[in-house]
C-alpha cells in the first residue's frame, strides 16, 4: 500500500494542468457512466479525416478508459482473480497499442517533420511501471492505491496524446 500511496503522490508531480489533474483524482475509480468523445477541441467529429483518423484514436482511447474503469469496479468488489486476468488482458492490449504508437505512428510523424515531445514516451514508461505495480499488488490481494495510480498515469497520457499527437496526426496523415 505505501509503495501505491508513493506512485499516486509522485503522478502528482508531474506536469498536468491543475483543474484537468483535479478532475481525474475526483473521478478515480468512480464509474456509472461510460467515457466517451475527447477533451481535444482542435479536432472535432465534423472534420473530413474524423473517421478515419482522430475517431478511430479516440475510440481505442476511451476503450482503454472505460476497461480499467471495469478493473477497479471488479477490485471494489473484491472479485480480485477476475479483475487480475482483466488487467491481463488489458496490459497485453496497452502493450500493442504502445508498439504501434513507438514504431508506426511517431517515427511516421517524425519523419513528416512532427517533433513528438518527450512527455509522450516518458508517458508510455509512466503508464507502464504504474500497471505492473498494480499488477504484482492485485496478486498480493491488494492493488487499491496501485489501480488508481495506473487510471491517473492513463488518463493524464491519453489526454496529452489527444491535445499533442491527435491534431498531428490529423494535419500530417491527411
Amino acid at each position: 500500500q505505501a509503495d501505491g500511496a508513493a506512485a499516486l503522490a509522485a503522478q502528482e508531480a508531474l506536469p498536468f494542468p491543475g483543474a484537468a489533474r483535479a478532475k481525474l483524482h475526483a473521478t478515480a475509480g468512480v464509474t456509472g457512466s461510460l467515457h466517451t468523445g475527447t477533451e481535444c477541441k482542435v479536432v472535432d467529429k465534423w472534420h473530413p479525416s474524423w473517421p478515419a483518423v482522430a475517431g478511430t484514436y479516440v475510440y481505442i482511447h476511451n476503450a482503454f478508459r472505460n476497461h480499467l474503469d471495469h478493473i477497479i469496479n471488479l477490485h471494489k468488489k473484491d472479485r480480485l482473480p477476475e479483475a487480475a486476468v482483466n488487467l491481463d488482458t488489458w496490459l497485453d492490449i496497452l502493450n500493442l497499442h504502445v508498439k504501434v504508437e513507438d514504431e508506426l505512428f511517431m517515427p511516421a510523424l517524425t519523419a513528416r517533420g512532427f517533433k513528438v515531445p518527450d512527455y509522450i514516451h516518458e508517458g508510455h514508461e509512466r503508464l507502464e511501471n504504474a500497471a505492473k505495480k498494480a499488477r504484482a499488488e492485485l496478486l498480493e490481494g491488494g492493488g487499491r492505491a496501485e489501480l488508481a495510480a495506473t487510471r491517473v498515469a492513463l488518463f493524464q497520457h491519453l489526454h496529452e496524446e489527444e491535445l499533442v499527437i491527435l491534431p498531428a496526426m490529423v494535419k500530417h496523415f491527411t
